[in-house]
């Protein structure tokens, strides 16, 4: 057989095979289908098994969750609004202006007279030392 001879399929016999002629298989249109019938591929209701009945979780997983999800969210609240006012850091620096203060003498510090950011004038008493080391020297 050379390359320039076509070879078909044969089908075999076509007197068993309807709607096959010569070599090549026709194409017939669909026949129509009532839909009151049944066809093989539909079973009918009544022969198909029943699904059991769907089952509800039970009332104490349902609390619980409702329960869980409460709590989840008053703690999850009570996160949020203390993460919004509050900043922490590893690397903190002041910005701000400081002023040292000194005393003339040395000593121990027996009582502040000043609170945190209180303004103070020039000449003001700030702290007082405590007199018990400077009397023992006299």
């Amino acid at each position: 057989m050379s390359r320039s001879e076509k070879t078909t399929p044969s089908f075999g016999n076509n007197a068993t095979h309807p709607g096959l002629e010569g070599d090549r298989p026709t194409l017939h249109p669909p026949t129509p289908v009532d839909p009151a019938t049944p066809t093989t591929l539909e079973t009918p209701e009544a022969a198909q098994p029943s699904a059991p009945p769907k089952r509800r979780p039970p009332l104490l997983t349902l609390l619980l969750v409702g329960v869980g999800l409460m709590v989840g969210g008053v703690l999850g609240g009570r996160w949020w609004v203390y993460a919004a006012s509050h900043e922490t850091t590893d690397n903190a620096q002041l910005a701000g202006h400081l002023y040292p203060i000194s005393s003339r003498i040395p000593g121990t510090v027996a009582q502040v007279a000043v609170d945190e950011n209180q303004r103070v004038t020039q000449g003001e008493l700030l702290v007082q030392l405590d007199r018990h080391d400077y009397e023992v020297a006299v």
